[in-house]
């Protein structure tokens, strides 16, 4: 009879767990505060803040109501100026200042299943992210559900959660051609979502580096022959590396001056990054394409 109890007990417990893990959270709409970074080489180049203040910065936009984002950071390549946010069926749409012709894109969806490949802006097929695991962890009491991703090999160093993101930065920026974003901390009103202390996210915000990337000019671009790359003379650089859009390192070397050839004679057809340094430290970036 104990037996029984016991398993009727365990059974209860199971089903409360279950019914707790797999309620929905949605996405805040105020007062929330998500403050990324993202490093080059292992050296941080910027803190990226994207702020939700109050319900009275909804606005409507053809006929739809998405709350108003403030943001502050984004350097170069990785500059995302978003205008707004909404909610629809678990999905997560961004609304850009510029480009897009005035389109949303979407930047996370919680109805993916273990298996499915990751869609949208912060996740181009080209890159072919995965969920290959799915669980729960609980966060001021509240279930959330996260959902690991990553490279169809299998390998897992990311994850979405629900009501927050993804731990790769609040603009997705998983580690590519030797860069790489991180969610430094996400809160909500006075709850530390995630990350370190209260206030932490603010504190962050105000604390950029100066850091400013040299403008590499390379052209014809794209390429069919053979392409010139001309890098500012007052910019020091020893090095110099290419990768392709999956992050493989395609070309290394030492340089000396400030004028490269590019052979399209030397890639496949593509699109391709440049990053130069000077002394191990990142002091400019670009990118080129090959035709053939």
């Amino acid at each position: 009879m104990k037996k029984k109890l016991s398993l009727y007990i365990c059974f209860i417990l199971m089903t409360c767990f279950s019914s707790i893990a797999q309620t929905y959270t949605p996405f805040p709409t105020k007062n929330a505060i998500w403050t990324s970074s993202v490093t080059y080489g292992g050296d941080l180049v910027r803190y990226n803040n994207y702020q939700i203040t109050s319900s009275n910065s909804d606005t409507l936009i053809n006929g739809i109501i998405y709350n108003k984002v403030r943001t502050k950071g984004g350097l170069g390549l990785l500059k995302h100026d978003i205008e707004a946010l909404r909610e629809d069926g678990k999905k997560i749409y961004m609304r850009l200042r510029i480009g897009n012709e005035g389109k949303d894109s979407l930047l996370y969806d919680f109805n993916v299943k273990l298996g499915d490949s990751l869609k949208g802006k912060a996740f181009p097929s080209l890159q072919q992210f995965v969920v290959v695991n799915i669980d729960s962890v609980s966060i001021n009491n509240i279930f959330r559900k996260r959902y690991w991703i990553g490279f169809r090999s299998g390998d897992r160093a990311y994850y979405l959660l629900e009501g927050v993101g993804c731990n790769c930065g609040f603009i997705p920026y998983p580690i590519l051609f030797e860069s790489s974003g991180r969610l430094e901390c996400h809160s909500v009103g006075n709850q530390q979502i995630f990350g370190g202390e209260t206030g932490q996210c603010l504190l962050l915000a105000n604390k950029n580096p100066q850091i400013e990337l040299a403008k590499i000019k390379i052209s014809p671009n794209p390429i069919i022959d053979v392409g010139q790359m001309e890098i500012p003379n007052d910019v020091a650089v020893d090095n110099i590396k290419v990768y392709d859009y999956l992050g493989r390192l395609m070309y290394a070397t030492t340089i000396n001056q400030n004028s490269v050839s590019i052979s399209a004679n030397d890639y496949a057809a593509g699109m391709y990054f440049v990053h130069i340094y000077n002394k191990q430290t990142l002091v400019g970036i670009s990118k080129f394409v090959i035709e053939k």
